[in-house]
C-alpha cells in the first residue's frame, strides 16, 4: 500500500516537473530566441533620439580670473504630447472611446496667399491645467529662501497660457516646454518621487551662465541666451527630441560663440507600447538585444582666456564711480580704454552706463527690457567703440601727418585765429585775451593751440592727415574680436563728395578736420591706439581681446597673437621722428601751462592729450564730448589710457583726473600692495546714466593739483568753432534688441485647480499609488 503512494506522488512529481521545464522551454523561446520578433510587433513601441546641449566653455582673465562660467540648476520640462496622452486616457472607457471633448481654442494664422484665416487647434494648457498642474500644486515641500528663512513651495508655478499653446502648436513634442528654470532640490526629490502623479514632467539638470562681476564687462562679455524653441528644419529627421545650445547675444559671448559652445550629447529613450517614455536604452540593460546602449555625453567647449586684467578692469570702474562730480550726482555717460602700448593688448574697457548680464540670462523680463529699450542714455551700448569728434586729442594724430610731410619743425603763428575765405577760425586764447605767437609742435600741443594746427594740417594736406589716420587705426574698424564695431569717419574731399554733394572741400575743411572737429569722428578704444603707438615711439598695433583658447577635447592651448598694423620705421622715417609727438603729451600733463595738468598726481611721469568737442543738445544745452589720452610711465610706457565723458566741461577738468586716478591705483596693484583685490570678486550693481553737465571731477588725493588745473586759460581747448551741432548716435542695430523674452505669467496661468479626490484600491493603499490612469 505505501509503495503504491510513494509510486503516485514520484509520478506526480515527475509530470509537474515535466510540464515546469515545457513552460520554461517555450518561455525561453519567446523571451530570448525570439524577443526581437515579438517585439516589433507590440504597436508603437520605438526608440526615441534625444539631443543633449553641448556644455558652454568659460571665459576667463589673462590671469585665470572666470569672468563667465557656468552653474548646474535644475530645469521643470514638459513634454506635452506626453501631457495629452494622460488627458486622453483619463477620459477614456474600457471599450476605448473618449468620454469627453477634446479642449480646443482658436487662432489666427495666414494661409499661403497671405490671407488671414480662424483655425482651431487641442488646448494643451486646459488639458495641463486638468491633467498636470493640480497635481504638481500638491507637491509641497518647505525651501529656504535667499534670506534664509524656510518657505512653502509646490512644483507648479503660474506660466503664461498662450505661450504653452504657442509651444505645442510649433512643436508638438519635439522640443520640450521650459516649464521653469530654478527648481530647489528639495522639489526634485519629492517629483521623482511621484513621478505616477506627473505625466509629461521631467527635471533635468542644466548649464546656467552666470557673471561674478555683476555689470563690470558686461559690455565686453555680453550675455547669452537659450535658442529659439522651434527646432530646425534641417534637423528634423535627425532629433526626436531638440534642446538647442545656448546662443551668445552681445559682446564675447557673440563673437567667440562657435568657440565657447560645445559638442552636443544624445541620450536615446525607449517609448512603451501606449506611447509613454519607460526608461533610457542606456539604463536598461539590453546591450546586444534589439536595443543596443547608446548614450553620448555632451562636450564641453573650449575655455576663452582675455587680454583683459580683471584687477586693472575693477580699478577703472571704481575709479568712474568714485569720482567726485560737480554738476551732478555721478558720470552718467563715460568710457575708457586701458591698452597695453608694447603689444596691443586691451586690459580695461569700461562703458557707462551699463546693465547686468545676469537679468538677460535665460531669459529677460519684459519690464527689464522695456526699461533698458526706453532709456535715452542708452545703456546697451558700448561707448567705448562708439564714434565721437575727438576734438584736440586728434592733434597727436595731424602731427604724424605733418611728420609724414616733412614739416614737423616748422614754426607758424598764432594771431588768435587764421582767415579761410570769408570764414575766420578762431583759436581758444583770443576769447581769453591773448594769443600764443610764434610756436612749433610740441609747445602747440602743449597749448592745444587751434591756430598752429589750422596751418600745420593745411601744409600737411588731406592725403597725409588720411595716411596718417589710417596708421593709427581711424577711419576703419580695428578688427577687435567683439561685434558691431563702428569704423568712425576721416573725411576727406572724396569722402566730402561722395556724402555731401552740395558742399566743396576748402581749407578751411582741412583746418577744421586737423583738430578733431568737423566731420571728423573716432572711438575711445580707436584713441586708446592712438596714445599707445605714440608712447611705443611708432609701432602701431591692432587692438587684442582674445589672449589664447583652451580646448578641453585636445588639452591644447590656441595663442592668438599680437597683430602690428605698421610702423614708422618701414615708412622711412626714424623713431626720434615721434619724441617731437612724445614730448608735446609730456607737456600737456607737466609744463606750467600744459592742459592736462590734472594728470600730474599720476605717480609715473605720464605724458597725454586733452581734447574738447562742443555739442549742443537740443539748442542750449551744451553736451561736450570731453578727451584725455595718455600713456605712462613716459620713458618707459607700460599703460596707454583713454577716458571720454559726454557732457563734461573740458578735458583737462573731467576725464584728466580720472586717468591720474587709474595709474595710481595700477602702481599701488604694480607693488603688490592690491593684489588680492578681486578676491572674492565684487558684485557691481548698475550705473545708470543720466544727461547732467560735469563741471569738474576730483578725487581727495589729487585736492591741490585740480585746484591748480582748473584755470579756465590752461583748461580751454575747445575749437572755438562756433556752429552749435547736435550729436546724434547711430541707430542701435536690430541684431543688438533681439532677446529671448520672458514671457509673464498671465491671469488664466495663475490659477491652479484642486485635484480630483483618489479612487485607490487595497493594493494602491499599501504600496502607496494613486488612482490616476498610467500611460
Amino acid at each position: 500500500m505505501v509503495t503504491r503512494y510513494v509510486f503516485r506522488l514520484y509520478l506526480f512529481g515527475l509530470l509537474m516537473l515535466g510540464g515546469f521545464g515545457v513552460l520554461m522551454l517555450r518561455l525561453w523561446k519567446i523571451q530570448i530566441e525570439e524577443y526581437g520578433r515579438y517585439s516589433k510587433e507590440l504597436p508603437g513601441q520605438k526608440t526615441l533620439v534625444r539631443r543633449l546641449p553641448g556644455v558652454r566653455g568659460e571665459i576667463r582673465d589673462r590671469n585665470g580670473v572666470p569672468l563667465a562660467f557656468n552653474v548646474m540648476t535644475l530645469e521643470v520640462k514638459l513634454h506635452l504630447d506626453e501631457v495629452e496622452q494622460a488627458w486622453r486616457a483619463s477620459h477614456t472607457d474600457k471599450k476605448g472611446q473618449l468620454t469627453a471633448e477634446v479642449p480646443t481654442y482658436e487662432y489666427t494664422t495666414k494661409d499661403e496667399t497671405g490671407r488671414r484665416m480662424t483655425r482651431k487647434a487641442p488646448d494643451i494648457f486646459a488639458m495641463f491645467s486638468e491633467e498636470t498642474a493640480p497635481w504638481m500644486n500638491e507637491l509641497k515641500v518647505k525651501v529656504k529662501g535667499p534670506d534664509g528663512k524656510e518657505r512653502e513651495e509646490s512644483l507648479w508655478t503660474p506660466i503664461n497660457r498662450d505661450a504653452m499653446r504657442s509651444h505645442y502648436l510649433t512643436n508638438k513634442g519635439i522640443v520640450p516646454f521650459t516649464y521653469r528654470h530654478d527648481l530647489p532640490p528639495e522639489l526634485m526629490y519629492i517629483a521623482a518621487e511621484q513621478q505616477h502623479l506627473l505625466p509629461g514632467v521631467e527635471v533635468v539638470p542644466r548649464a546656467l551662465r552666470r557673471y561674478p562681476f555683476g555689470t563690470m564687462l558686461s559690455h565686453v562679455l555680453g550675455y547669452v541666451q537659450r535658442a529659439d524653441d522651434s527646432r530646425p528644419p534641417e534637423l528634423a529627421k535627425v532629433w526626436d527630441f531638440y534642446e538647442g545650445d545656448d546662443v551668445g547675444r552681445d559682446g564675447v559671448e557673440r563673437s567667440m560663440d562657435a568657440t565657447l559652445r560645445g559638442k552636443e550629447g544624445k541620450s536615446v529613450l525607449l517609448k512603451d507600447e501606449h506611447g509613454a517614455i519607460v526608461r533610457s536604452t542606456d539604463q536598461s540593460g539590453m546591450k546586444g538585444r534589439e536595443f543596443e546602449v547608446e548614450h553620448l555625453e555632451p562636450v564641453r567647449g573650449s575655455d576663452v582666456y582675455l587680454t583683459i586684467d580683471a584687477r586693472i578692469q575693477y580699478i577703472v570702474e571704481k575709479s568712474l564711480r568714485e569720482a567726485r562730480v560737480e554738476g551732478a550726482s555721478h558720470l552718467g555717460r563715460a568710457a575708457c580704454v586701458v591698452m597695453d602700448p608694447n603689444n596691443g593688448d586691451v586690459l580695461a574697457m569700461c562703458s557707462f552706463p551699463n546693465y547686468d548680464p545676469n537679468k538677460w540670462v535665460p531669459e529677460i523680463a519684459k519690464e527689464d527690457y522695456k526699461i533698458y529699450l526706453d532709456d535715452d542714455t542708452d545703456p546697451l551700448t558700448n561707448r567705448a567703440m562708439l564714434p565721437y569728434a575727438p576734438g584736440s586729442t586728434f592733434k597727436a594724430v595731424t602731427a604724424l601727418a605733418g611728420i609724414f610731410s616733412g614739416i614737423s619743425g616748422h614754426y607758424y603763428t598764432c594771431d588768435g585765429g587764421v582767415n579761410y575765405g570769408a570764414k575766420y577760425m578762431k583759436c581758444w586764447c583770443s576769447g581769453k585775451g591773448f594769443t600764443h605767437g610764434s610756436i612749433g609742435l610740441t609747445d602747440a600741443l602743449m597749448h592745444s593751440c587751434n591756430a598752429y594746427f589750422y596751418q600745420y594740417g593745411n601744409k600737411a594736406g588731406p592725403k597725409n592727415i588720411l595716411e596718417a589716420s589710417k596708421f593709427f587705426g581711424l577711419g576703419e574698424p580695428t578688427g577687435i574680436e567683439l561685434p558691431r564695431e563702428y569704423p568712425g569717419t576721416i573725411p576727406t574731399p572724396q569722402w566730402l563728395a561722395l556724402n555731401k554733394p552740395k558742399e566743396a572741400w576748402s581749407d578751411a575743411y582741412t583746418a577744421n578736420t586737423s583738430i578733431g572737429q568737423g566731420f571728423v569722428e573716432a572711438t575711445p578704444l580707436q584713441m586708446c591706439c592712438v596714445a599707445a603707438t605714440v608712447a611705443n615711439g611708432g609701432t602701431s598695433y591692432r587692438p587684442r581681446l582674445v589672449r589664447k583658447v583652451h580646448d578641453f577635447s585636445e588639452n591644447m592651448d590656441t595663442a592668438f597673437p599680437d597683430r602690428k598694423r605698421g610702423d614708422i620705421e618701414e615708412r622711412g622715417f626714424k623713431k626720434s621722428s615721434m619724441e617731437l609727438v612724445r614730448r608735446g603729451m609730456w607737456k600737456v600733463v607737466n609744463a606750467d601751462r600744459g592742459t592736462g595738468k590734472a594728470a600730474r598726481s599720476a605717480p609715473w611721469e605720464t605724458a597725454g592729450k586733452t581734447g574738447t568737442a562742443q555739442f549742443w543738445r537740443g539748442k542750449d544745452v551744451k553736451d561736450n564730448h570731453t578727451w584725455f589720452i595718455c600713456f605712462a610711465p613716459y620713458d618707459k610706457p607700460r599703460y596707454a589710457v583713454a577716458v571720454f565723458i559726454q557732457g563734461g566741461e573740458s578735458g583737462g577738468k573731467v576725464p584728466a583726473p580720472i586717468a591720474a586716478k587709474i595709474l595710481r591705483e595700477a602702481m599701488k596693484l604694480e607693488d603688490g600692495a592690491e593684489s588680492e583685490k578681486l578676491n572674492p570678486p565684487p558684485y557691481l550693481a548698475e550705473v545708470k546714466g543720466h544727461f547732467d553737465h560735469i563741471d569738474l571731477v576730483s578725487f581727495p588725493e589729487q585736492g591741490a593739483v585740480i585746484a591748480a588745473a582748473s584755470q579756465p586759460e590752461d583748461n580751454s581747448d575747445d575749437s572755438g568753432d562756433s556752429e552749435r551741432r547736435e550729436y546724434k548716435a547711430p541707430k542701435r542695430s536690430k541684431e543688438a534688441a533681439r532677446p529671448k523674452i520672458r514671457q509673464e505669467a498671465d491671469q488664466e496661468g495663475s490659477k491652479v485647480k484642486a485635484p480630483p479626490p483618489e479612487k485607490r484600491g487595497f493594493f494602491d493603499r499599501l504600496f502607496g499609488r494613486g488612482s490616476r490612469p498610467q500611460n
